[in-house]
């Protein structure tokens, strides 16, 4: 395991001494240091690499919120937490716009303080400037309450976009993939992590496609973070599909919810066809394999069933004890068995995403009954909901 460093920085020696006793006992792979006062914490900075600057807020000389500063300035990578007895509202904002990630007010526990500082030791997600550690939403709250002017960059796996902050307001927001406003500013925050820069004020001439309350505007995201997650594994179902009908011979592909007789994904390759033409054909082939296929008055499905109608075989696939039904459609009979062998490759993961779409969009309350993933993607009107 890496060695870590902790800088303790403050001019009450005995404290100094307690916690850094504390932190010693605490593991041996971490490297303690202590100072009396910035200037000398600044020194020890120049010759070691520090991973976390715990420091007082009154101090002779440099206060601690303008030494953080300083620190996130000339050490973006150094994460610093502030201790004050004056835990005012004032004070936290400042020092958390300033660039702490936390902020101990005094007296405090032992065990409070080693646990905050392993914390932040361990702590991942967004880097950059001031901003190490941070969720996205997080940084945003510091904003908003801060009121400031801001421009924000993230740069994720998932691509690069800005959101343009005016006084605590969001005016705008875009992506390097062309989205625009709220579209532009939801697909953002989906971002998990990556690297964000932040500047003061906006740019004059920034276009003002959205003007919503910041705080207001976390609230939705957070409702819509919540739905991305619910409709995750949509997705996942949804690439399987499409892989199906990239086959040669397959000429549509989808997964139904047999239970209640829904589909919970289909495409087509033939291009031509219109979509909704496409779910009648599906559920036309639903109807036609469950036709005398029963158990206890139900519909009932062995493993593997193939049926031919005049125009095209249908394959049915059994998943999950029959609650789901891959169905592949082909105009050609020499498809099937390539077909197959896709199915035993992918099964594992489509069972998997299956279970999990099962129990968060709720499949036992019946919900499934009209959901579409076009459907629930235009409904929100965001598209490419969870991608990255």
């Amino acid at each position: 395991m890496t060695k870590r460093t902790v800088l303790i920085v403050d001019d009450e020696l005995t404290l100094l001494r307690t916690l850094r006793d504390a932190l010693r006992r605490n593991g041996d792979q971490l490297e303690v240091l202590t100072a009396g006062r910035a200037d000398e914490a600044l020194e020890l900075m120049q010759l070691t690499t520090v991973d976390l600057v715990v420091t007082d807020f009154r101090m002779p000389g440099q206060d601690g919120i303008s030494f953080i500063a300083h620190i996130s300035q000339k050490y973006p990578n150094t994460r610093c937490i502030l201790m004050t007895a004056h835990g005012d509202s004032e004070t936290k904002s400042k020092s958390l716009a300033n660039g702490a990630v936390s902020f101990i007010e005094k007296p405090f526990d032992l065990k409070f303080f080693i646990s905050e500082v392993n914390r932040h030791l361990s702590v991942s997600g967004f880097t950059g400037r001031s901003l190490v550690g941070f969720s996205l939403l997080d940084i945003l709250q510091l904003v908003s309450m801060s009121q400031q002017s801001v421009t924000i960059t993230v740069h994720s796996k998932g691509g690069a976009g800005s959101l343009f902050i005016e006084d605590g307001v969001l005016i705008h927001s875009e992506t390097d993939g062309g989205l625009n406003g709220m579209r532009a500013a939801y697909k953002i925050v989906s971002w998990s992590d990556g690297d964000i820069a932040s500047s003061r004020g906006v740019t004059d001439g920034t276009e003002r496609s959205i003007n919503m309350p910041l705080m207001t505007f976390l609230m939705e995201a957070a409702k819509y973070q919540d739905e991305v997650n619910r409709l995750r594994p949509l997705h996942n179902v949804r690439d399987v599909v499409k892989e199906w009908t990239e086959l040669p011979g397959v000429a549509a592909a989808a997964v139904l919810d047999v239970a209640q007789g829904a589909e919970v994904y289909g495409d087509s390759a033939e291009k031509g066809v219109a979509r909704m033409q496409i779910g009648k054909a599906i559920m036309a082939a639903y109807k036609a394999i469950s036709n005398g296929v029963s158990e206890n008055g139900e519909p009932s499905f062995p493993s593997e069933l193939t049926v031919s109608l005049p125009t095209t075989e249908y394959m049915a696939l059994s998943l999950l004890d029959g609650r789901f039904l891959a169905l592949l459609a082909t105009h050609d009979k020499a498809a099937i068995e390539p077909a197959k062998a896709s199915f035993a490759e992918r099964k594992s993961g489509l069972v998997a995403a299956l279970s999990e779409y099962a129990e968060q969009i709720g499949a036992a309350e019946g919900s499934l009954e009209s959901l579409n993933f076009e459907e629930v993607e235009d409904s929100l009107d965001l598209g490419g909901i969870g991608d990255s």
